[in-house]
């Protein structure tokens, strides 16, 4: 009768052939030579007080108010062509080569709010210093191509 070759079995290969006893020997290896946890590293120095914006200048009234560049930012070629028209009566236009959008504008302190016709969503604010209006856009205008910008009044 033929006998069936006996494997010869080792510690090791008893070992390899059990998965869990092999995670615990590969995870214990891994945390060998580490070290104990160190303390947090300290923060960081204090800054000084940031210089807060300037406050808004008082509103120099209705006029045209045309884009000019701010140092170190772009601005596509619509918005580098554009200008509020704003009106004594509350309304506005924002012109570009395109066309325009229309809307109405509420002051207060020399910061503006305005509120687009065609735009439920829309709303921007603008902050006067002297005659530079700086416009910035809310979310839903941005994401449909409106840039902060900066405007001069025209005289």
């Amino acid at each position: 009768m033929l006998r069936k070759p006996r494997l010869k079995t080792s510690p090791v290969f008893g070992l390899i052939g059990n998965p869990w006893l092999l995670a615990v020997l590969v995870v214990s290896a891994s945390c060998a030579g580490t070290t104990s946890p160190t303390a947090p590293p300290p923060p960081p120095p204090a800054v000084a007080n940031p210089v807060p914006p300037p406050a808004p200048s008082p509103f120099p009234g209705p006029g045209v108010y045309a884009f000019v560049d701010a140092p170190g930012v772009s601005v596509q070629p619509y918005t580098a062509a554009s200008r509020f028209v704003l009106n004594a009566d509350g309304t506005f236009a924002l012109q570009f080569p395109a066309g325009e959008s229309r809307g109405t504008y509420t002051e207060s302190g020399g910061r503006l709010t305005f509120a687009w016709n065609d735009w439920t969503n829309g709303s921007a604010t603008g902050v006067f210093t002297g005659d530079t209006l700086a416009v910035s856009y809310n979310l839903y205008l941005s994401m449909t191509d409106f840039e902060d910008a900066r405007y001069l009044r025209v005289p």
